[in-house]
């Protein structure tokens, strides 16, 4: 089971289970908040532990914090402040680690129940508003200059064309793509790759663009992060999410794509009604 495991001293140390945190929220321009489902004295109880950050690199965290716990094959997450030891950039150190039980909670109540997969999605208590969530999403091949589609819903194989089960995603509640981060094994030639974010509304079946980002990659730019971030990307609930990438020149052949897509969800548009069709 993957942990996060906090450090601020030798004798204020606590580990979490990653399938229990809840959200990641900006606190304000040097800080995050990190909020996980746990126990205290037998109820329920919320554990927020705010990491100290770089100056104007919050958001920059979150996405890291989110790609990270979706991404890595380690089995611990370790952020350490008394060794100054972090498991993503621009962490500087621990504020605080405060554990909080909930007053209407009873003794001998279950232990944590967040969210699970990398889909970010809540456990047991309910919609908060938007949260972060990321889909990991890489694949193995050689995309020359031909469009192809990230495979946010399927085995990790991009595809040449989307409308299939291994591209298109469906929004369970209206998101926003905040960015998409890729790692390339080797580059063997200079370029432009593009990331367009596109969706297919309800009753549609056509594609519509949303936002398109263009990143230089260069031969020298072997396992560095391509970052694309967007401005504004909205897929609405219901609504086929799929992820468009194409490069101008041939950057590669056959390599490793490691891929995750970044997204911040509102829980509260998720479906809620009786069962049945919806047209819109």
């Amino acid at each position: 089971m993957k942990q996060f495991l906090f450090i601020k001293s030798a004798t204020d140390v606590v580990a979490l289970p990653a399938s229990a945190l809840l959200r990641t929220e900006y606190t304000s321009d040097t800080s995050v908040s990190l909020f996980f489902k746990t126990t205290k004295s037998g109820k329920d109880a919320t554990a927020v532990v705010v990491l100290s950050v770089t100056s104007g690199k919050a958001g920059d965290v979150i996405n890291r914090i989110i790609g990270t716990t979706a991404s890595t094959s380690r089995s611990v997450l370790v952020y350490d402040d008394v060794n100054d030891d972090f498991s993503v950039l621009d962490v500087t150190g621990i504020s605080s680690i405060t554990t909080t039980a909930d007053p209407s909670s009873t003794a001998g109540a279950t232990g944590p129940t967040g969210p699970t997969g990398p889909t970010g999605s809540t456990g047991s208590t309910g919609p908060a508003g938007p949260t972060y969530g990321a889909i990991s999403c890489g694949f193995f091949d050689d995309i020359g200059t031909s469009i192809h589609y990230l495979p946010l819903n399927g085995a990790p194989t991009e595809q040449p064309s989307d409308a299939n089960s291994y591209t298109d995603w469906v929004c369970p509640c209206n998101i926003v793509v905040k960015s998409v981060q890729l790692r390339g094994s080797s580059f063997t030639s200079s370029g432009n790759l593009t990331l367009t974010v596109e969706k297919d509304p309800i009753g549609s079946g056509a594609d519509t663009d949303v936002e398109s980002e263009t990143v230089a990659v260069t031969g020298s730019d072997d396992q560095d992060v391509v970052h694309f971030l967007f401005d504004n990307a909205p897929v609405s609930v219901g609504e086929r999410l799929k992820i468009k990438i194409q490069a101008d020149a041939d950057l590669s052949g056959n390599q490793n794509w490691f891929a995750v897509v970044v997204y911040e969800a509102d829980w509260d548009t998720r479906y809620t009604q009786s069962s049945g069709i919806i047209t819109s």
